[in-house]
């Protein structure tokens, strides 16, 4: 159910997803139906269509350094002109709050059977790289309110 208050929701042409774990990759075909393309893979490897908008959410911290720029990099090339990645990552620079955070991911990924390696950034690296791979308009918003964690939605156009 939509708010009534709130402005009308964006009307999608498509959208196309990928995930490495068949029962995501179903359970939102299930959910979606006709208006989603989903796909089982590898979100290091797979070729991201031309895209209006990118939604990258707690993903980027489960691969290395050098995919996650790989990842933002064929992201960028794939944004049309005018196009926004959204971004949700943990601010390796908060503190307790990131150490909680960590920890949390840690343990959701030891019991999904994956290995506990995590690979995070503080704030200002995670704009900086934004800002190197042609993003020029990187703004940051907190995603954790009434949680303890660390979690920082960055928008980038």
């Amino acid at each position: 159910m939509w708010p009534s208050a709130w402005p009308a929701p964006a009307q999608l042409a498509s959208v196309w997803g990928v995930d490495l774990d068949p029962r995501r990759v179903r359970a939102g075909r299930l959910a979606l139906g006709a208006r989603a393309a989903l796909e089982i893979g590898d979100l290091r490897t797979a070729a991201i269509p031309p895209s209006d908008a990118i939604v990258l959410l707690d993903v980027l911290h489960y691969v290395p350094p050098e995919a996650q720029r790989a990842v933002l990099a064929r992201s960028r090339r794939a944004l049309s002109d005018g196009g926004v990645l959204l971004l949700r990552v943990a601010d390796a620079g908060a503190g307790m709050r990131f150490r909680l955070t960590s920890l949390a991911d840690r343990i959701a990924t030891v019991a999904r059977g994956g290995p506990p390696r995590l690979y995070s950034r503080a704030l200002p690296a995670w704009i900086a790289l934004l800002t190197e791979l042609g993003f020029g308009d990187v703004r940051s918003a907190p995603m954790s309110a009434c949680t303890p964690f660390a979690n920082v939605l960055l928008v980038a156009r």
